[in-house]
């Protein structure tokens, strides 16, 4: 990560996960590509941070997957929505807007972060929420459609 003989900055590392999915496929006689974000990572603004230093225009991807609700998967959500700053579909499974808790052994709880349904639709979110298993990418003019009538 060295460039014009300077080190440059160092993406974060943390617990939770996140990633860019990119496919490319033939689409009759053209070359399509479709940028999924998978998960959202542990921080706030791990994402953005890392998006910055490497380069990554999050205004390229066309759907955020949300894989489960646990805080490590999902908490950099709302600042990327704030980043994309256009609406895009979300597809989730409804499990993943329960509320959830850490449970100390001594009988504590600490409640963890979760997804708000109306914060997300506040940010630009599309929410899809998906309980059986679906195919990506899907025809763009049923994408149109969603995004069309959430305005």
């Amino acid at each position: 990560m060295v460039s014009n003989r300077r080190i440059t900055k160092s993406p974060i590392a943390e617990h939770g996960f996140s990633a860019i999915l990119e496919i490319s496929y033939f689409y009759g006689n053209t070359i399509k590509t479709n940028k999924f974000l998978f998960d959202t990572g542990v921080s706030k603004d791990g994402i953005i941070y890392n998006s910055d230093v490497l380069g990554i225009n999050l205004r390229d991807i066309e759907t955020i997957i949300l894989s489960h609700g646990h805080f490590d998967h999902i908490s950099g959500l709302i600042s990327t929505l704030g980043r994309i700053k256009k609406p895009i579909e979300i597809i989730v499974h409804p499990d993943a807007f329960l509320r959830r808790w850490l449970v100390i052994p001594n009988g504590n709880m600490a409640r963890m972060d979760s997804l708000n349904e109306e914060e997300i639709l506040q940010a630009g979110g599309i929410i899809r929420k998906i309980d059986q298993i679906s195919f990506l990418p899907r025809d763009e003019n049923e994408i149109k459609s969603k995004k069309e009538s959430s305005k």
